[in-house]
């Protein structure tokens, strides 16, 4: 298992990872949720795990932040960057190798949300060939 589906996986069981001062990784779970499995996984892999809990974290602010229509993210998990566009006339203000960049909506985030790494470069990779206009209709992870 690599690092984010990891992460996807203390997800599920209801544990809520996130960092103090930027580099401590804390958590939060309801009593019996962490397991001592779990607990040995995370703290064992805490190096690969911080990039991507504050990449979520920004991520999670981009996304409440109303005030913001539209960010370009480098993700390391990815090897490349894209653009979160909250609205697809905000893209016309992104210079020429901008808008080169695959692009997701923020109903798209809300559809690969729990993705791993693969399949969201994946994604990606359609909306860089097709442009945003390439509907996701229905996402899931790859099976075998």
């Amino acid at each position: 298992m690599n690092a984010a589906e990891l992460l996807e996986c203390a997800r599920a069981r209801g544990v809520d990872l996130y960092l103090r001062d930027t580099v401590e990784l804390r958590y939060r779970a309801a009593r019996g949720a962490l397991g001592p499995d779990l607990r040995a996984e995370l703290t064992a892999r805490r190096e690969e795990l911080v990039p991507l809990v504050a990449a979520r974290s920004h991520l999670d602010r981009f996304l409440a932040d109303t005030s913001i229509s539209l960010a370009i993210f480098e993700s390391r998990a990815l090897g490349r960057c894209f653009v979160v566009a909250r609205r697809m006339d905000v893209l016309e203000g992104l210079d020429e190798a901008e808008r080169r960049l695959p692009v997701l909506t923020f109903a798209d985030c809300e559809k690969l949300a729990g993705l791993g790494p693969a399949d969201l470069s994946a994604i990606l990779d359609v909306r860089e060939e097709f442009g945003p206009s390439a509907e996701l209709v229905a996402v899931g992870p790859r099976v075998g």
